[in-house]
């Protein structure tokens, strides 16, 4: 059960340096039941996101998650906290860059908070060949760290870091397009 109740906040908003900053923020609730024992819980959820743009390409923001989710990895719901924070932008009109990182903390419906920790960065180089081809070079890190009181799916590890390095190539095609005219 998922009961979202709550206030939806987004304005931009004049800080003395820049008109260029924006927040956002939610806030709801969850309501769940667990199987063993059968009870009902009540968690505050929300979410807040301050941006700020920065000449005419480049953003940076910071955001903050509160709520329950559901994962193939947990056999149960999982209520987390996150924050994460990136920047990005155009190097000049056919590269953009972008980097962020992340943390999660976390429990289980029936663990204690600390249950679920982990970390994450990245980074991305993209490069336009043409208006219609791209190409992207990605780099990951992640750390995980799961209680053993957390049900995880079976032969999921328990605590697992790792890295990606991705080579990828978009193509892309207009699937309408408004006639010119003479």
């Amino acid at each position: 059960h998922n009961l979202d109740l709550g206030v939806d906040y987004s304005r931009a908003f004049s800080l003395s340096l820049s008109r260029r900053t924006t927040l956002s923020f939610s806030s709801g609730t969850a309501l769940y039941q667990t199987v063993t024992p059968k009870t009902f819980h009540f968690r505050v959820t929300g979410s807040a996101r301050l941006n700020h743009e920065m000449g005419r390409t480049w953003n940076a923001g910071i955001s903050y998650y509160r709520g329950l989710g559901f994962s193939d990895t947990w056999m149960e719901p999982v209520f987390t906290d996150s924050l994460s924070a990136g920047v990005g932008g155009f190097i000049n009109r056919r590269m953009q860059l972008q980097a962020g990182a992340g943390m999660v903390f976390g429990a289980g419906t029936v663990g204690s908070y600390g249950d679920i920790l982990g970390w994450s960065g990245g980074s991305s180089l993209s490069f336009a060949v043409s208006r219609h081809v791209n190409t992207a070079l990605t780099y990951s890190y992640y750390r995980q760290r799961f209680a053993g009181t957390l049900a995880l799916v079976d032969a999921f590890p328990q605590d697992y870091d790792g890295q990606s390095i991705r080579v990828s190539v978009s193509v892309w095609a207009p699937l309408f397009q408004r006639p010119r005219r003479p």
